[in-house]
């Protein structure tokens, strides 16, 4: 939905009441003057939120470009990004659930539904990089087993040279 017509008229009500806020008469009427701070109150965070909206989809819109990119580089530091964003986000949603008061505000249906959103792509990305793991100490026990019996034989062999010929075993 195209919300330019509302937003505009927004911000042209907000440029009304802030220049009515800055009449310095403001006060001789205490009600009207609550009444218009008020409103200067909910139409600036209005907007502000509106600026914050628009910068999220401008971003969005270009990660949406170079998601869609070839290169596998790229790829690989977006899966990486990724899991890095939604770990921080977890992190700072189970804070925030702990204890409210401490730091920002934190809307915590939307960052629920972006963990949700992304959770079965990080969890493939966990499990993928969990089998690398797994593979590389595997490898790595594999190739110790190897250096032990690398150096078993060559003790072996210099057992025998100097004990003239007898096997130690």
């Amino acid at each position: 939905m195209d919300y330019s017509a509302l937003i505009a008229k927004r911000r042209q009500r907000f440029e009304e009441v802030d220049d009515a806020i800055a009449d310095p008469d403001l006060f001789s009427n205490p009600k009207r003057a609550t009444e218009l701070l008020r409103e200067h109150r909910r139409l600036k965070q209005t907007l502000e939120l509106w600026e914050r909206h628009e910068a999220i989809a401008r971003q969005l819109a270009d990660n949406e470009a170079l998601a869609k990119s070839d290169d596998p580089e790229f790829a690989a530091k977006w899966q990486k990004a990724l899991r890095e964003g939604y770990d921080n986000l977890e992190i700072e949603v189970l804070g925030h659930l702990r204890n409210p008061q401490d730091g920002p505000k934190l809307d915590v249906g939307a960052a629920v539904r972006l963990l949700a959103a992304h959770r079965a792509t990080v969890e493939r990305q966990r499990a993928i990089r969990s089998e690398r793991d797994k593979r590389a100490l595997l490898d790595s026990i594999d190739k110790f087993i190897d250096n032990m019996r690398r150096r078993r034989a060559a003790n072996t062999t210099i057992l025998i040279e100097t004990q003239g010929g007898d096997d130690p075993e």
